[in-house]
């Protein structure tokens, strides 16, 4: 275990050492307050049990003798205290980097390791890209692996997820016998408060279609983007700080710096993920660094989503994580 001190924030974190071992695997987090395993709630994953994406990795590379080291994210800790929300208004990605940059320079100066493997997912690989960025001449850098890669700009993301995603899932769960309406009487008694037919169905109609929910979708959409524009910096917006959509919005992408890359990188990605496109973020990533000629190689799943995971019943999962996929983040670790 260790704590650090960065920026008045106390981090907390574990280095999983084994024994003998010359090579470690720094993880960075997805969005949000999450725990040092990346753990995934049980309403999210395929076995309805809560799954933690990182220690199953982690498990996997120590037994194959690479150490391996976590840290629980800004506001995790203080999660149900009254500091929370004063925390989580720090939870900028500035703020998020600076405490990545800090336990990468703690594992620095152990000077036990003489390769550091930086793994992201999702958010992650955007810190641990910049990470290797603001290090490219550290020679204890060994290579990325880049999990569910945000290449594109967040805002394009978000707004996919927000929208498109939102609708095509409602649909997929609601509409059984796939007709392209949902009646009031299709919607099951836990969805009836998030998707009221009565407000959406504006022509009264007596159903929705597609087109409806994309409308009203879109109307909620552009109020969160007027909040974010017009919100206090540490104002929150779905449990972020403004700030942190700021960070993402104003800061070049991962394909604008593709140049940058002096380091091997692996991208890991499922074509089913909702979250960030396949095709937008780690196609579109892989061919910028191949026309750069970058050390770059792209490992996608068909059957799997942002999780690496399945679906199950036509909708998205969020873990455990695959273990054909797990084999291929571990057997690049190995070689590089």
């Amino acid at each position: 275990p260790f704590t650090l001190k960065n920026k008045g924030y106390t981090l907390t974190g574990q280095i999983n050492n084994v024994s003998g071992s010359r090579k470690i695997a720094l993880f960075f987090h997805g969005s949000g307050v999450i725990d040092r395993w990346e753990t995934m709630p049980a309403s999210e994953t395929l076995d309805g049990k809560p799954s933690p994406t990182f220690k199953i990795i982690s498990n996997e590379l120590n037994k194959n003798g690479v150490s391996t080291c976590v840290y629980d994210k800004r506001a995790f800790n203080e999660k149900g205290s009254p500091l929370y929300e004063k925390i989580l208004k720090t939870d900028t990605f500035e703020n998020i980097k600076s405490d990545a940059n800090a336990v990468f320079q703690y594992i620095e100066s152990l000077h036990k390791y003489d390769k550091i493997i930086l793994i992201g997912h999702s958010e992650g690989t955007v810190t641990a890209s910049e990470i290797a960025f603001d290090h490219k001449d550290n020679p204890h850098i060994s290579s990325l692996i880049l999990i569910g890669v945000l290449a594109e700009n967040l805002k394009s993301s978000l707004r996919r997820q927000m929208t498109d995603i939102i609708a095509q899932n409602t649909f997929k769960s609601v509409d059984k016998n796939k007709d392209g309406k949902i009646y009031p009487k299709d919607v099951p008694e836990n969805l009836k408060a998030g998707l009221p037919i009565d407000k959406i169905d504006t022509q009264k109609k007596g159903y929705i279609t597609y087109q409806d929910l994309i409308t009203i979708l879109n109307a909620q959409w552009n109020e969160v983007e007027n909040l974010i524009q017009k919100s206090p910096a540490d104002g929150l917006v779905m449990n972020k700080p403004v700030q942190w959509y700021r960070d993402f919005y104003n800061r070049k992408t991962l394909i604008q710096r593709a140049n940058e890359y002096t380091h091997p990188v692996l991208i890991v990605h499922g074509e089913l993920d909702k979250h960030v496109f396949y095709k937008d973020n780690a196609v579109a990533l892989t061919k910028k660094m191949k026309k750069l000629k970058k050390e770059v190689t792209l490992k996608s799943f068909p059957l799997y989503g942002h999780g690496l995971s399945p679906e199950k019943d036509g909708l998205p999962t969020l873990g455990p994580i695959q273990q054909d996929a797990v084999n291929t983040i571990v057997n690049w670790a190995l070689l590089h």
